[in-house]
């Protein structure tokens, strides 16, 4: 970066997703709603809606644990936390550092409180599965960057796979009470945010509205940054030339609720 006019490979990132943002701008302007879910059901990868699942391999229908399988055949492990009387709706929540940690968070017990039944779920790379031992690289990638280059390698995401098991999970907690037509609410927190946020976008007969704590800003933003902090987990291959996070939220609407938003290196934006 000596020479006059040098430009290192994070300048040309940001010009491209420059240029992206018109591009994007085009074909969101062109679409339907339906359109536009399907478009981005189609760039992230997951199947649709219709074709995901999930079944309980509880031993008792009133054991508070859960013991999840998905159409993928992934084990999700999770528990409910259920109100006093008859739940007044259903929550899944989706706690960054584990559904056994989620049952003493605060925003967790208030919900509780206000009559909610909420089902705790650990995806892929949280709680149960949390990845141990040493690692290959800098802790600065996050934990899960391992198996997000394992997913790369198989032509997916941790993104797309744990979109996939959100709505799996959702479906599950819908059908709990055999009213599956009750669309449930869905909070996640810290780096579950961007595959929360996937999973909402395209169902809104099944996730009424979705809670954000902590979500990263935008995929734009990462680049900006240029130095990031765990956000290998939240890379979705070649996405800005379709989308980016903010584009989803402006589409949900009222449906969305965003908490002190992050940027790439998880400090809050005002």
């Amino acid at each position: 970066m000596l020479l006059p006019d040098a430009r290192s490979a994070f300048d040309l990132n940001l010009e491209e997703a420059h240029r992206l943002a018109g591009v994007r701008e085009e074909k969101w302007s062109k679409e339907t709603a339906a359109q536009s879910r399907e478009r981005i059901r189609r760039t992230l990868g997951v199947p649709a809606v219709e074709e995901i699942a999930a079944a309980s391999k509880s031993e008792s229908e009133q054991s508070t644990d859960v013991l999840l399988t998905t159409t993928s055949e992934v084990p999700l492990s999770g528990r409910w936390i259920n109100p006093t009387g008859r739940p007044k709706g259903t929550t899944l929540y989706l706690h960054a550092a584990g559904s056994n940690k989620a049952i003493d968070d605060a925003d967790l017990k208030t919900l509780v409180n206000a009559g909610q039944a909420v089902l705790a779920i650990d995806v892929s790379g949280i709680g149960t599965t949390n990845p141990q031992g040493r690692r290959w690289y800098s802790d600065v990638f996050g934990a899960n960057a391992g198996n997000s280059a394992i997913a790369y390698l198989c032509g997916t995401s941790m993104v797309a796979q744990r979109t996939e098991e959100i709505l799996a999970s959702a479906k599950y907690a819908a059908a709990v009470d055999g009213n599956t037509s009750t669309p449930i609410s869905l909070v996640a927190t810290d780096e579950i945010c961007v595959p929360a946020l996937h999973a909402a976008f395209p169902a809104p007969e099944l996730i009424s509205e979705v809670k954000l704590i902590r979500p990263l800003i935008s995929w734009t933003e990462v680049i900006r940054g240029k130095l990031t902090q765990n956000q290998v987990v939240n890379a979705v291959h070649g996405v800005l030339r379709e989308y980016d996070l903010p584009e989803l939220v402006t589409s949900l609407g009222g449906r969305v609720t965003i908490v002190d938003p992050q940027d790439g290196q998880g400090k809050s934006v005002n």
